[in-house]
């Protein structure tokens, strides 16, 4: 009996930690995309034209892949 609840806290602690990284990455992500937004004084993707949209998207592509990869 105490193995099987000591079994489900580890879950659940391990759910917890999962979200809260989840969350820290969405968090970071979020962070940086506004940052490289403001590196071309817009607020917005959509104020961008079509050479530094795709430089933008480009840039938000590698630093996701890279985000991936850790």
């Amino acid at each position: 009996m105490a193995l099987m609840k000591y079994r489900a806290f580890n879950k659940m602690l391990k759910e917890i930690k999962t979200q809260k990284d989840s969350e820290k990455k969405a968090e970071d992500y979020k962070k940086v995309y506004l940052e490289r937004l403001s590196a071309y004084g817009v607020k917005d993707a959509s104020e961008l034209d079509d050479v530094q949209l795709s430089e933008f998207l480009e840039g938000m592509k590698s630093y996701r892949k890279k985000q991936i990869s850790e």
